[in-house]
């Protein structure tokens, strides 16, 4: 074992394999970009991802986070759940996003801020700090 694996310092993503993450922990990763609740078009010659502007209807696109999270895959048939599994073949994570950067053993665009998927943030979202490619605000269904 490392020894930054062992010290207790060390920021859990370092520490653990995201299957060995907590369900806090998981969740406390997404930086509320919403980009994984907007539509995507995949082009069926390039299998390119195409963002649209149009955000799934329980997108709060005041907060970035789902207006009910826990029932949103019963109320939504596509929704995405990010998962260990997944998040290394999702290719239109943004590369700023937590998820894929730890799935790429990277570290984290502007660290981590430990808000709950369900919990209104205080502060920008790693999304926000300096990401220059980051994209406008999508709009919401109602």
């Amino acid at each position: 074992m490392s020894s930054e694996k062992a010290d207790p310092q060390t920021p859990f993503w370092r520490r653990k394999a995201m299957s060995e993450m907590t369900r806090a922990e998981w969740e406390s990763l997404c930086d509320g970009c919403g980009r994984c609740c907007l539509n995507k078009l995949i082009d069926e010659d390039t299998n390119a991802t195409v963002f649209t502007d149009v955000s799934c209807k329980l997108l709060d696109c005041q907060t970035c986070r789902c207006s009910d999270y826990t029932h949103r895959q019963a109320k939504v048939k596509d929704c995405v759940r990010l998962t260990p599994r997944n998040v290394r073949r999702l290719k239109w994570l943004p590369p700023t996003c937590a998820y894929r950067l730890v799935a790429e053993v990277k570290d984290l665009a502007c660290g981590i801020r430990s808000f709950p998927a369900t919990r209104k943030r205080s502060t920008p979202p790693a999304s926000q700090c300096g990401d220059a490619s980051r994209q406008a605000k999508p709009t919401c269904l109602m």
